[in-house]
């Protein structure tokens, strides 16, 4: 969009939020979509057919679920904010709308038994979000727009200093890609940071029923992320069983965490737990 163009967006939501007497939280992270192809682009990239159930997390305003609605009838939105929920049960009467707190949402209430996920994610609690996800819900795939510096933590390489047990878990559990920036001037009012949009899907060879002790097994792993893979283990395991575990898998008890490779973390998981 050109300056012109940007302006324009801000302006005309600037007036639709006025008419509306709405004004945005910073509590709730509240910064709205306004750039039009940015909007089609996210709802596109989930390739959603007319057969598809899709649960929206924080619809606000409805820029994405006016699309979505557009493509398929079976959608469900989980909105905090009750003046949104307010806005959207005038607007859209016949759309499923329930009105939580997404970290505090009991995923069984959804009625679909398979579903998309698609969330403009609050840059605050985006990771407690993801983890929640990843845990708990039936999604097959799904499409987020996060901060730009979680996806690129999501993404960074072994050995470097964004690598870490939060992007070693995504990496194990779903397959993940980038799939384009957002630049903070397509939103209103304009957070300080540029966003990416990013998508996941489950990964089949993984088995999701030790999601819980992958998790906890990285936290011990990166508890203290500038001491040795050893002395982080050897506060929950004998030393004689971490030496053998890590000499089975050639790894030097020195090594520091980041520089294991998340393939490698899986098999130490198995192994410490004898699975």
């Amino acid at each position: 969009m050109s300056k012109k163009d940007i302006k324009i967006a801000e302006n005309k939501f600037s007036d639709f939020i006025k008419k509306n007497k709405f004004f945005a939280s910073k509590k709730m992270g509240q910064n709205f979509l306004i750039n039009e192809n940015i909007k089609k682009n996210i709802v596109d990239s989930l390739n959603i057919k007319k057969e598809d159930n899709v649960l929206e997390i924080g619809p606000g305003f409805g820029a994405l679920t006016k699309i979505i609605l557009e493509k398929t009838k079976n959608v469900i939105v989980i909105e905090l904010d009750k003046r949104l929920v307010e806005f959207l049960t005038k607007n859209y009467p016949t759309l499923k709308i329930i009105n939580d707190d997404i970290l505090k949402f009991n995923f069984s209430e959804i009625d679909f038994k398979k579903y998309k996920i698609i969330s403009n994610l609050p840059y605050s609690i985006s990771s407690k979000i993801l983890f929640k996800i990843l845990k708990y819900s039936n999604f097959e795939t799904a499409v987020f727009m996060v901060q730009k510096e979680m996806a690129d933590r999501i993404n960074a390489s072994v050995g470097t200093k964004k690598y870490n047990n939060f992007s070693i878990l995504l990496r194990l559990t779903v397959d993940i890609k980038k799939l384009f920036d957002v630049s903070n001037t397509c939103f209103y009012p304009k957070p300080e940071v540029d966003s990416t949009v990013i998508s996941f899907s489950k990964r089949k060879d993984f088995d999701f029923k030790y999601f819980n002790l992958l998790e906890s097994f990285l936290l011990k792993c990166f508890s203290q992320k500038r001491k040795t893979i050893f002395n982080n283990l050897k506060n929950y395991y004998s030393k004689e069983k971490i030496i053998q575990v890590l000499k089975n898998n050639n790894i030097d008890l020195q090594v520091r965490p980041e520089k294991i490779d998340e393939k490698t973390y899986l098999k130490l998981c198995y192994e410490f737990n004898e699975i």
